[in-house]
């Protein structure tokens, strides 16, 4: 009797800590990109134009952060925020994620309301 308690109590053990399991692997995973959204992407060969000769790939160059030391800050050039889902002046040179006006910043980044 007690080997079949024993028994019904670690399956139903088991049953519970599966779904805990997939649970906790989704919210690290949700975690992770919250975290690549808060802080902009740093990669280098997606947010520097040197390395891949001007080529950006848009929208997901578009989350490049903008402190990413990638060429000096410029006055006249823009950067998406998006934390703040708009254009701001101050990007970097050679940053993915600037633009020579703000029509062009949000043209190509900013996300609609309806949309988010």
């Amino acid at each position: 009797m007690c080997l079949v308690v024993g028994t019904i109590c670690r399956a139903t053990l088991y049953i519970v800590m599966a779904p805990m399991h997939k649970v906790s692997v989704m919210l690290i995973s949700i975690f992770i990109c919250f975290l690549d959204a808060a802080y902009g992407l740093r990669n280098p060969l997606l947010c520097d134009r040197r390395l891949i000769f001007g080529q950006c790939q848009y929208r997901r160059a578009c989350n490049c952060a903008q402190l990413s030391r990638i060429g000096t800050m410029h006055g006249q050039l823009f950067h998406y925020d998006k934390r703040t889902n708009r254009c701001s002046r101050y990007g970097q040179i050679y940053n993915c994620n600037a633009f020579i006006s703000r029509l062009l910043c949000e043209a190509t980044c900013v996300v609609p309301d309806a949309a988010r």
